[in-house]
Formats: structure tokens, sequence, C-alpha cells
């Protein structure tokens, strides 16, 4: 069995077996070979076997791995008794347990040119290994091991003492690193309360990364966020000049944002321009992008929503993986800030909505057309759609007025246009406009109850009925009674918003609107007048009586006219 063995001062320190098919080594305890020693990095190299052969390759350690002195860019195949360098640590390869180690085989010296032709991949977290209280244990039992073995070379015993005087000088620096990442932990907590009492959602996000650079110490950033066609889109960037925020568009990396967003993954790379996750990146390239961290804003339902970069055009190895963490942390609670500034938007603009219908339609109608703008697509757009339309119309109130004051006039009219616009909307209609003493109204826009004809009709018999109710209050009153004429026609036109910058309203255009006004205007006071249209849709469930066809304004034949008896 193959073998790689530690050599201590021209001396076997130990034989290590080569069983598995891939031999992990470092300083980890997760590794098949460990070795604690703080030049050997927590996962420094592994040697692959391939049939018969054996290939060392390292693993962007620190300190490197070298075989017979020159550098390991790679994977390079090794054969028995090359000399394999670890961090400083020499092992010797060997094909078999019994085959000799050679300790002093001349090793290859390396040429000026070994080192400077090698692009040194950089360190992919920006992170050195964590040092913990476990491995100093270890270091220790092994210095009593080594003290209490009789005749042990000194120099081992002090060799040791060193080893443990610099894993606490490690110990004492990552104390102080954790020390102020506590600090920005606590910083954090702060932004956390800052950033959710932010509705707006640009004002929100100038804050985010504003507060990003800040704790995080870099000098550009920006955020992307999907929008409704699923595409990554820059919504906001910065770059520190002079101590300033300025806007920058240009000086992110696309392809770390889509690798982010894609992965769900965090990405932090010390020197993107050395980074062969990125070399196909042209940002990266062209605006020197250095260090980066990118990771994911993911709501509470962890849906990727976007992606939060920030980094350094200028220096490499900013970043650690702790600021990953903490940046990621800040991430979650930007990206639910941002979705709560959405929903309030949404709300709000749902509710501004709402309160528009209610000036045109009922309540239920409102409330059933935003149950259908899940998208916000609702503008009402123009649109060509079959309707049933009534105009109502209060007859010789011109004459009325005359003998009453301005405000008993429009006293009286305010009452009954209240009553009247009630039982439009009780019966789902819809109020285009006041004309006057005039009321017109919609069955079927800008949503449909799908029994349109019959509901208008319904709507125009109770409209009667109450201003029986309404006449006898104007007679307690000592105000005279109104007396109403009604016409109903059911036919295509065009709805929408209607109108000029300064003032839109949501009406009715077409013949069919204007043949419902003619029909109103032949109805006498008390009498409802329907087209043929609109008796076709409801003839088996209300009584009409056929009169005489009429000649109307706009119409070269006469039209065939029905009243409703009720």
């Amino acid at each position: 069995m193959a073998s790689l063995v530690l050599i201590d001062k021209d001396i076997v320190s130990h034989r290590y077996p080569l069983e598995k098919t891939e031999t992990m080594i470092g300083r980890r305890a997760d590794n098949d070979i460990l070795i604690s020693n703080m030049m050997v990095s927590g996962n420094h190299a592994k040697i692959v076997k391939k049939g018969s052969q054996f290939f060392v390759q390292d693993l962007g350690s620190t300190n490197g791995t070298s075989v017979n002195g020159s550098r390991v860019n790679g994977s390079i195949e090794i054969f028995h008794n090359d000399h394999v360098n670890l961090g400083g640590m020499d092992f010797v390869f060997l094909v078999d347990d019994s085959a000799t180690v050679q300790v002093g085989k001349e090793k290859k010296k390396p040429s000026p040119t070994d080192f400077s032709i090698i692009r040194i991949r950089p360190d992919d977290t920006g992170y050195a290994d964590r040092f913990n209280s476990t491995q100093l244990v270890e270091m220790i039992n092994l210095l009593k091991t080594l003290v209490s073995t009789p005749k042990t070379d000194p120099n081992k015993i002090l060799a040791q003492c060193v080893e443990i005087e610099h894993a606490f000088v490690i110990l004492k620096d990552q104390l102080k690193e954790s020390e102020k990442f506590q600090q920005k932990l606590n910083t954090l907590y702060e932004i956390g309360k800052i950033i959710n009492l932010i509705f707006d959602e640009d004002e929100l996000l100038s804050t985010i990364i504003d507060l990003a650079l800040k704790v995080m110490n870099a000098d550009c950033g920006f955020i992307m966020l999907y929008d409704d066609a699923k595409e990554l889109v820059p919504k906001i960037s910065r770059k520190i000049e002079s101590d300033e925020f300025s806007e920058s568009t240009h000086t992110f990396s696309k392809t770390i944002a889509k690798k982010v967003a894609e992965t769900c993954q965090s990405v932090l790379t010390s020197d993107a321009q050395n980074d062969d996750r990125f070399q196909d990146g042209a940002s990266i390239i062209s605006h020197h992008i250095r260090s980066v961290i990118c990771s994911p804003l993911k709501n509470k339902d962890q849906k990727v929503i976007g992606v939060l970069y920030v980094g350094s055009n200028v220096m490499s190895n900013v970043f650690s993986k702790a600021d990953v963490e903490l940046l990621e942390a800040f991430s979650n609670h930007a990206a639910i800030a941002i979705e709560n500034a959405k929903l309030y938007e949404e709300r709000r603009r749902k509710e501004h909505l709402k309160s528009a219908l209610e000036r045109y339609v009922s309540k239920q109608i409102a409330e059933m057309i935003i149950s259908n703008d899940d998208n916000g697509n609702f503008r009402f757009v123009p649109e060509r759609r079959e309707v049933t339309l009534i105009f109502a119309d209060v007859r010789g109130f011109t004459t009325l007025s005359e003998n009453m004051s301005p405000e008993d006039m429009v006293e009286i009219l305010n009452r009954y246009f209240t009553r009247m616009i009630n039982i439009i909307f009780k019966h789902g209609g819809t109020l285009d406009k006041f004309m006057g003493d005039s009321i017109m109204a919609l069955f079927g826009a800008p949503a449909s109850t799908g029994d349109d004809a019959y509901n208008a009709i319904m709507a125009a018999v109770d409209m009667l009925k109450d201003l029986v109710q309404f006449n006898q209050e104007q007679e307690k009153l000592g105000k005279p009674p109104l007396r109403v004429g009604i016409g109903i026609n059911t036919g295509h036109v065009v709805v929408g918003n209607i109108g000029s910058d300064q003032r839109m309203e949501y009406s009715a255009i077409g013949d069919n609107v204007n043949l419902a006004s003619r029909l109103q205007g032949s109805a006498a006071g008390g009498q409802i007048l329907i087209s043929k249209a609109t008796y076709d849709k409801v003839s088996d469930r209300i009584k009409g009586k056929k009169l005489d066809p009429i000649m109307v304004k706009g119409k070269s034949k006469p039209i065939e006219i029905y009243e409703v008896i009720y």
C-alpha cells in the first residue's frame, strides 16, 4: 500500500497509509491526514489515486504545495521517493510499505522562474483558517507527551512550545476579531430597526446600500432585484469617492450577481481579477473589480428576490468569511424590508383604487375588481364590451327650480341622487356621471355580474318605487314631488378612462349610449322604456308591454320599444 511519510529533521516521524482513492490533507479535523501545524492550511492538499498512478493537488493553500522543490499549480503526478512539501512540512511518497525511505534524495532546486510563471489561485474565501480550543488542547497534550518521554530531543519540545505560542497569538487575534464582529452585529440590530420603518421603496433601497457600504467598509456596491419578467435589474448603485456617495451603474459584475441569484449562495472572492470562476466576466476585467461579497436577498419564504453586492475595486483580500455571514444577515433584514415596502405600496395603491372605484360602483363590485387585480394591471384601459345603460331624468325640474332657492334645489337633488345611486350600487351598477338632474349608469363595466340587463331593469324598478317614499318626504317638508322617466338599452360600447390630462373619468361612448338617452327622453314620468335588445335578454323574467315603434334622432328607421310593467 502506498504511503506518505512525514520527515522531521531527516528522521522518519510518521507514516500515513494512502487507503482511499482521494486522501485529504490539512489542519482541520475533517481531513484524512491531520497535520497540526500553523503553516498547513485547513484543507491544504489531496492525493488522488487513478489506477496505479498517484497525483497531488493543491487546494488553494496559503503557503502552497511543492514536489521536489517545484511549486504545484493544480495537480501533478508523483512517483516513488518524491519529496512533497506542504506549507513547510516535508513528506516522502512511497509506493508500498516495505519501500525504503530515501531521506537524502537530492531535491530539485526551483529556478527563479518556477514561481513567477505560476498564477497563484486567489483564496476563494479570503478567510484564514480559524484556530479553536480543541486544537490548542491537542497541541498541549502533544507537548506533555514529549516532555514525559525519556530522551526526547529538546529541539522538538522547543518547537512545540513555539507552536503553542503561535496558537495563542492567533487566538488573541481571533478574540479581537470576534469582538469587532459582535459590534457589527449590534450595529446590524440597530440597522434592522431603521430600515423596517421605511416604506418608500426608493428611499429604502438608498438607505440599504448606504448602510451596507458603511457596515462592510466597502467602497462600492449595488442592489439588483427581479422584475416582473424574472430578469435581474439594477435598482441602485453606489461608489465612494472622496468620502462622498455618487451614482455608478457600471462598476459592478453582473456575472457574479447572476451566479449568486441562480445558486442562492453567497460569493466571496479576494481577487476577482484572478479568480477562475469569473474569468468570463468582462466588467470584472474592464473595471478592475477586486474584493467582492455578493449575497442573495431572500424573503421570509426563502425565495430570492435579488442580490446585494459590496466590494472594492482597489484592494484585494478586504473581506473575511465572518463578513460574508454579516452581509447575509444584513441581506435577510434588507430583503424582508424590501418585501414589506412593496406590500405597503401595493396596499396603498389598492386602497387608493378602491376609494376611487367606490365613487362609481358599490363596495362589493370595488372589492371584486381589486381582488382580480393581483398583478396591478387594472388601469381602466379603454375596451369594447357589451353593457346595459340606464338614463334617468327628472321631468320638469327646470320649471320647479324657478320657484326654489339655489340652496333648496341642491339639497333636493343631493337627497334624490343619494337614494338613487345606492339602489344602482345595490344591483351591481356603475355610476357614469350626473348631468344636471339626470343620472347615467352602466351595468357590465368595469365588472360584470353576469346578468347585467336584468339587474339594470330591477334597479330602475326599485328607483321608481323608492321615489314614491321620497315624494312622501317631500310633501312633509313642504317641497314639490319629483317625477322621473327612465330609458334602458343594451349593446356594445367603448368604456374606459376618457378625458384630458387634467381631468379623466370612467365613461362609455358609442351609438348604444345615445339610444339609451333617446329612450329616456321619450319616457314619461314614472315610465321605464327599454330597447328590443334589452327586452330579448329578460323577456322570460319581466312583464313588458310592446309599444308602437318610435323614431329617434340618428336612426333612419323606427325603433322597437317596450314598457316595463312593475
